[in-house]
């Protein structure tokens, strides 16, 4: 492709051709596939590498990036559009001058990897309040309730997973003071109502009361105290916990292992 060539499609998708000018590439994009192939090709690079598609672009895939932008640090950010702003500048001195540009087609697909390794590196990582939710997996929590019954027990749970916690921590304290079974699971009840509500305090306490206690559930409490230090961010404590479940190879070890790799 020629040079005129160059310079007549940037011209034509920058919209400074005349109506004539502009019907004579429309047409030879008819006939000549080569030359239509080029002229789309320059249309999505220069798309691509528009600063202003950058901000505003709605309908374009730089969404798609932006999107994942907004998962990136600002310093990352900042880095990641300096390149792009460097890329694009030179690749309109080249078009001026007439240069050959394969070089710098080599240095825009760089561009995309680090892109690429970005998102990785920022998808692959999760906040520790992420996490919290992630690892604290309501799901798994046995259940209290009594077909039939409308115990306060019964009542606790039905307030916890409503997600009143206040109500549930009422009623689960009060149940506590009468019941001789399920002990170990309103204290975790009980633990993660208080860890819901902020009382950061009392969930410690609470469960720190069910690993000291002879209960089969005993263990839980370590686990538990982990991720009561977690939703406080306080990664050193959250990891000193941890590795001690993981030694001791108490309850959930091997989630605790996965917890300690994911807060690296």
């Amino acid at each position: 492709m020629s040079v005129e060539d160059d310079i007549l499609i940037e011209r034509f998708l920058n919209g400074t051709l005349t109506e004539e000018e502009k019907n004579t590439v429309l047409n030879r994009m008819a006939i000549d596939e080569a030359f239509k192939e080029k002229v789309l090709f320059e249309k999505e690079l220069l798309e691509t590498l528009n600063e202003e598609k950058w901000n505003s672009a709605k309908d374009s895939d730089l969404n798609e990036i932006k999107a994942y932008a907004k998962k990136f640090q600002g310093e990352d950010v900042i880095a990641l559009k300096r390149v792009l702003k460097d890329v694009n500048e030179e690749y309109q001195t080249s078009r001026k001058k007439g240069n050959n540009i394969r070089y710098l087609y080599a240095a825009i697909i760089v561009t995309f990897i680090i892109i690429g390794a970005l998102m990785t590196q920022q998808l692959n990582s999760s906040s520790p309040q992420e996490l919290y939710v992630e690892y604290l997996d309501l799901k798994e929590l046995p259940s209290l309730v009594s077909r039939g019954s409308e115990s306060d027990l019964t009542k606790g749970q039905q307030q916890f997973e409503a997600g009143a916690y206040e109500s549930a921590l009422i009623l689960l304290q009060k149940a506590m003071q009468t019941q001789t079974q399920q002990k170990g699971i309103i204290y975790t009840y009980i633990g993660i109502s208080q860890l819901e509500l902020k009382q950061y305090d009392e969930a410690e306490k609470t469960f720190d009361q069910l690993s000291a206690s002879n209960l089969i559930d005993a263990s839980k409490g370590y686990w538990y105290n982990a991720l009561v230090y977690l939703k406080q961010e306080k990664l050193e404590k959250t990891k000193d916990a941890l590795q001690n479940i993981v030694k001791k190879k108490l309850y959930n070890h091997k989630k605790a292992s996965q917890l300690l790799k994911a807060l690296e």
